[in-house]
């Protein structure tokens, strides 16, 4: 019999009766148990053999399935009870539970063995079903790159309870059929093994990026004269794209040697521009030959001229090679050496030479420079001199002239309007180079003109020019005065640009032309030049302009004239006309007396008088401020003032010669105030305007000169009682 020892504590000793054994216990009291007994509460009792350990032993309240969840499965809901059912058996005790296919789905086994006071052993199975794969964690990204209109299959990780499931083994994956199409996408997940059920994610299919480090490419080419195109290859996740369909491709600077581009642009679903650089290297030549180059002409700086290569045979661009110079400034044998580059390379330079020479002078030419001279002139070229001849028609030589370090000479005691030819050559350390002429010509006199413009009729006059062919003679009508009209040799510009040719006069033996039927309320400007073919060309003197007007101050001659000194001032600004009188003071007397002492001549006419003396007023007025004193001392005397002086001093005149002329204070067109003379003949009212320019406002931008007209015949512009006339 075995024995294992056991300490009491309780203070009284207890016997007790079990079936044929009696065991007694005491205070403190150790006492051996045979091995095999049993004990019950605080009694044992001994066995004299093992209890066999059966599966009617065994109760359950529970029977049902166990689910999967990835661990171990054990029974519970069960208790083990002896054959009486007096007691429950201790696990561990009285007996052990060992399992087997107890983690996956499938019957499990459960072993119960009798340990201790019990011997045997039962099994009892169970099942462990599969868990619903909703219960599954999936993850996955949910943008997926395109990959050439292949299927796009994601591999989510699944987890359940920290366990990463096995595709295959606890799940499959089903994709829609157009899973490689740009855009969304469902997957269905279906358990398998320890799950069943379905669950589902979803994807997008975006564009790929195609990168830099996408391409490989060929990046060495050679120079061939045509445009390279080395092919890439783009590979995207393992996938070879393709050109055309997957993305493009475009060529830049991919002719010459250098650096050339490819440029790769992404398209039907995928993305990205990248930039590829690649090299196109020299192509190498075996045998350069620069072309023959022909003599080039001195100039006093250094030359280069243009020259042709051949490499290998073919003629290459002027970018392909560089050309160095040496003695290639002064008359002599220059050397060229050319050295390839860019599109090409040698192993050496090559050279050849060339000869500079004295050529001929350029920008050579001849001007008229006066009826007696011509002035030649030319460019100037290094440190050459410059032999210039003369061709002499009698002798049939050239004669020379001068050999002059300057660029011109003038050739001086000419012939008027006459052609001379002319050479000129270069000079340089005793040699000289090769002739170059030019025929020029002296110029033609202007004609002087003279005019006279009386009874609608004006006449030109001019001398004769024997040198002449004949005249030209050209006039405008112009509403403005540019220059007194007894100023015969200035240039009218006014109406510069509205000349019309009048006469062409073909003999130069004419001297004179008369233009009829003219007005009187108009100024006239004439010009006329004379002309020669000389070498068959027109040559032309410089014009001589005149203006005039015809000239109506002549009506004075019939008006009626008494000695006075008193004129009126009509003021017609407003819509009735003012009078005031004016009478000339002892001082304004004696300065129009000096006047006309200074200046008047003895056989002249009043009217001649009064038109001289209007000229006069335009010739020497300052217009400006109004200085103080009467209109005839700010003119005659501080020759300064406006309208009511100029105006005002010619009527004083009028009156202090004996004409009953008065003064107008009234309007401009525009407006502004504006003074002017009138005097009355046989009936008829006349303007008397001197016709100064009026400064002080823009809308009065007119010249008049207008002596004895009718209002009608005037150019308009004089407002009196609100009216214009």
């Amino acid at each position: 019999m075995k024995l294992f020892k056991r300490t009491l504590t309780t203070a009284v000793a207890v016997c007790l009766a079990l079936q044929s054994a009696v065991v007694c216990f005491g205070a403190e009291a150790e006492e051996q148990i045979p091995a095999g007994g049993e004990e019950v509460g605080l009694y044992t009792s001994e066995k004299d053999e093992a209890i066999q350990l059966t599966e009617d032993m065994y109760n359950s309240w529970y029977e049902g399935d166990q689910t999967y969840d990835g661990t171990e499965k054990t029974l519970y809901g069960y208790s083990l009870m002896d054959s009486n059912n007096y007691y429950r058996l201790t696990e561990d005790e009285d007996y052990v539970v060992t399992y087997e296919n107890n983690i996956n789905v499938g019957t499990a086994t459960a072993t119960f063995t009798g340990i201790g006071n019990y011997t045997g052993s039962f099994t009892k199975t169970f099942n462990i079903v599969p868990t619903d794969i909703y219960r599954a964690n999936i993850d996955c990204e949910y943008e997926q790159s395109y990959c050439a209109g292949k299927p796009v299959q994601p591999k989510p990780i699944v987890t359940y309870n920290d366990i990463v499931l096995a595709e295959g083994v606890d799940y499959e994956i089903e994709y829609e059929d157009d899973c490689g199409e740009l855009g969304w996408h469902y997957a269905y997940i279906k358990g398998i093994g320890n799950f069943n059920g379905t669950d589902s994610f979803e994807y997008s299919v975006v564009e790929a990026e195609i990168s830099s480090e996408n391409i490989s490419v060929d990046t060495s080419c050679t120079y061939t004269g045509y445009a390279q195109t080395p092919a890439p290859v783009v590979t995207v996740s393992g996938e070879v794209l393709r050109c055309g369909v997957d993305y493009n491709v475009s060529y830049t600077n991919n002719v010459n040697a250098g650096t050339g581009y490819m440029t790769i642009a992404g398209m039907n679903g995928y993305t990205g521009y990248v930039t590829v650089p690649f090299t196109i290297s020299p192509k190498a030549v075996s045998e350069v030959e620069i072309l023959k180059i022909a003599d080039v002409d001195y100039t006093g700086k250094a030359v280069r001229p243009s020259l042709f290569v051949k490499a290998d045979g073919n003629m290459i661009k002027s970018s392909d090679y560089t050309v160095t110079y040496y003695n290639n400034t002064n008359v002599g044998t220059a050397t060229a050496v050319v050295t390839l580059g860019g599109n090409y390379e040698s192993r050496y330079p090559v050279s050849t030479t060339f000869k500079i020479v004295l050529g001929k002078p350029t920008g050579f030419k001849a001007t008229a420079d006066s009826t007696t001279s011509v002035k030649l002139s030319w460019n100037k070229i290094g440190n050459c001199k410059y032999r210039v001849y003369r061709y002499d028609p009698k002798k049939k030589t050239y004669k020379r002239l001068t050999v002059t370090s300057s660029t011109s000479y003038t050739d001086k005691k000419l012939s008027e309007a006459t052609s001379y030819t002319y050479a000129v050559k270069l000079e340089y350390n005793s040699k000289t180079g090769p002739y170059i002429t030019v025929k020029g010509n002296t110029k033609l006199s202007a004609p002087k003109m003279t005019v006279k413009a009386y009874n609608k009729k004006v006449t030109i006059s001019w001398k004769k020019n024997t040198k002449a062919d004949g005249y030209q003679i050209y006039w405008c009508k112009g509403d403005e005065w540019t220059i007194p009209h007894n100023d015969y040799y200035s240039m009218p510009k006014d109406c510069y640009n509205d000349y019309v040719q009048l006469k062409k006069i073909t003999k130069n033996s004419t001297t004179s032309y008369t233009k009829s039927d003219l007005s009187g309320s108009k100024n006239y400007h004439f010009k006329m030049r004379a002309y020669k073919t000389i070498n068959g060309k027109v040559v032309y003197s410089s014009w001589t302009g005149i203006q005039c007007k015809i000239n109506t101050v002549s009506r004075l001659n019939a008006a009626t004239k008494k000695s006075h000194s008193t004129y009126k001032i009509y003021n017609v600004q407003g819509k009735k006309t003012k009078t005031s009188t004016h009478t000339l003071t002892a001082e304004e007397k004696k300065i129009l007396k000096n006047f006309a002492s200074k200046h008047f001549k003895k056989d002249w006419s009043a009217a001649k008088k009064i038109e001289y003396t209007a000229d006069w007023i335009r010739k020497n007025l300052k217009y400006g401020r109004i200085p103080t004193g009467s209109h005839s001392k700010n003119i005659f005397v501080y020759k300064e003032g406006q309208c009511s002086d100029y105006n005002g001093a010619l009527v004083e005149m009028m009156v202090y010669l004996g004409y009953d002329a008065n003064l107008v204070m009234g309007n401009r067109q525009g407006g502004g105030q504006h003074f002017w003379g009138e005097i009355k003949i046989d009936g008829v009212t006349y303007l008397l305007e001197v016709g100064e320019k009026v400064y002080d406002s823009p809308q009065w931008n007119y010249k008049w000169q207008f002596m004895c007209l009718k209002y009608s015949e005037a150019d308009g512009g004089y407002k009196k009682n609100g009216k214009l006339y």
